[in-house]
């Protein structure tokens, strides 16, 4: 690496550092904060993922995150400072692919334009998700698949199988694409005329060598665990369950949803999420009507751009079946030097763009700095939100539940409580809850893959009797209410058996 590149790319990740730091502390989302945080506590404990807690996501984003809690503490801002590091260490990963096409600068400013279309300086707040562990294995992915184009060595291809492996155990769907769309490649290759097929097969099957050396031995450990069974369950059958109740599996659904059919009527505000990905497209359409018939070695530009280009379209998949500016973000991500690829051709158009680049970014910035303003209370209680801060509102919502429970709980040592709220966040605030199945949370969308839960709760509830966290599930006879402050909607809301009252 140059020494240039060095220095660059130093500035890049720092700035990454700072900004996304900065903003990963800020705000408390009860529902997806902590469907990645409960599991990563219930690991860091010696529960066995997938067996004995519910992960709804990859098994390497839980475990990633279970040893940053073992690590540094049973803290919510830990994995949200965990995400900051995998988006730095992606974002310099991405700074070197980007290289191969751009310039020092215009690789910069494909940098500052991707920090300046992060969401959580408007609408969300930052999540510690498993698309961003997923990333940065794809984007590695990618850098050693370009490097495999340009010196031919099978190591490489090796290394992107495994690569593309890890994707799978980050994020099931996304680590899916992005190994058929590596393998894809070459039959295409074939089939176009740039290389021999028996070339093509040798690479394909040193492909899927790397692919099982980084899925097998995981699935091994499940096996082992006996946790192979509900890994099925949640990371394939009810990914299904989930993409049919949120979306549709028709392919209609499918093509509306990486259309970003919702946003039609808003496109002036989401439209570059549509334009990103065709400027993709278009690359991948003009290589390859370039390499059609044509032997040229893998490290021909063309040749490159054309993978490149089907490894960014398989990211494009993140798209569905949640169409939201979040996912927009991550499976973008990849794209966004390819996009600029594009767009500074125009020698004209180098000036402005960059010019208006970094006025988006300033612009980007200052509206996160405005929502931050109100939510500067630090939070203290319950333990685990140490480090964060959010609004009064929230803060007194969050502490008052708390409270009460404790209150209760001191007055009725015996007794338990459990939450049959979609949030996991009421799992998690006192010790006094119990968890009667691995399912932490009640999502009716879940009982297919699960038959047994709701059963489960209804026993636990005529035996014991305990306090119940509900929004919408139905309340037994001979239950009292326990008033809570309230700031959502539905509500939030607390029975206990009048009895014990």
């Amino acid at each position: 690496m140059k020494r240039l590149d060095l220095y660059v790319l130093i500035f890049l990740c720092a700035l990454t550092a700072i900004i996304f730091g900065y903003f990963s502390l800020f705000y408390v989302d009860i529902h997806h904060d902590f469907i990645m945080f409960k599991p990563a506590v219930d690991a860091a404990r010696g529960k066995m993922i997938f067996r004995d807690t519910f992960v709804q996501h990859g098994a390497l984003t839980t475990i990633f995150q279970a040893a940053g809690v073992k690590l540094f503490g049973e803290y919510l801002a830990v994995i949200r400072l965990q995400t900051v590091f995998f988006y730095v260490a992606t974002i310099a990963v991405l700074y070197l692919v980007w290289r191969k096409f751009l310039s020092v600068r215009q690789a910069t400013v494909a940098v500052i334009f991707w920090i300046a279309l992060a969401p959580f300086y408007t609408l969300m707040p930052f999540q510690p998700w498993s698309s961003v562990y997923s990333l940065f294995f794809q984007s590695v992915a990618l850098l050693l698949f370009l490097k495999f184009c340009e010196k031919e060595r099978l190591g490489y291809l090796l290394f992107t199988g495994i690569a593309a492996g890890l994707t799978f155990w980050s994020r099931t769907p996304v680590g899916v694409f992005l190994v058929g769309a590596i393998a894809l490649f070459f039959p295409l290759l074939t089939v176009m005329g740039v290389i021999r097929w028996k070339k093509g097969l040798r690479f394909l099957l040193w492909l899927v060598l790397g692919v099982l050396i980084g899925i097998v031995p995981v699935l091994l450990w499940l096996a082992n665990a006996g946790a192979l069974r509900d890994w099925w369950l949640q990371s394939i059958v009810y990914g299904h369950e989930f993409a049919k109740v949120t979306r549709g599996t028709a392919f209609l659904q499918i093509i509306k949803s990486l259309a970003i059919s919702r946003y039609w009527t808003k496109l002036y505000v989401y439209g570059i999420w549509l334009t990103i990905p065709l400027a993709t497209l278009s690359i991948v359409v003009r290589e390859g009507m370039t390499l059609l018939g044509r032997k040229q070695p893998l490290a021909s530009l063309s040749v490159r751009l054309f993978g490149a280009g089907l490894i960014l379209l398989a990211s494009w998949m993140q798209y569905y079946p949640v169409t939201e500016e979040g996912h927009f973000f991550w499976a973008a991500t990849p794209m966004i030097g390819f996009f600029l690829l594009i767009m500074l051709r125009q020698k004209m158009l180098r000036v402005a763009l960059t010019i208006l680049i970094i006025v988006f970014f300033f612009l980007r910035i200052s509206l996160g700095l405005q929502k931050t303003q109100n939510a500067y209370i630090p939070l203290s209680y319950p333990k685990f939100l140490i480090g964060m801060k959010t609004t009064t509102e929230e803060a007194d919502y969050l502490t008052q539940v708390s409270r009460i429970l404790d209150q209760y709980f001191l007055e009725h040592p015996d007794k338990t409580y459990i939450n049959l709220t979609a949030d996991a966040y009421f799992s998690m605030i006192n010790p006094h809850y119990r968890s009667f199945h691995l399912l932490y949370v009640n999502w009716p969308m879940a009982y297919p893959v699960y038959p047994d839960y709701e059963q489960a709760y209804k026993t636990y509830i005529q035996t014991y009797s305990p306090l119940l966290f509900t929004r919408t599930t139905p309340v037994p006879a001979g239950y009292c209410e326990i008033p809570l402050p309230q700031i959502m909607t539905p509500p939030i809301a607390l029975y206990a058996s009048c009895a014990g009252q």
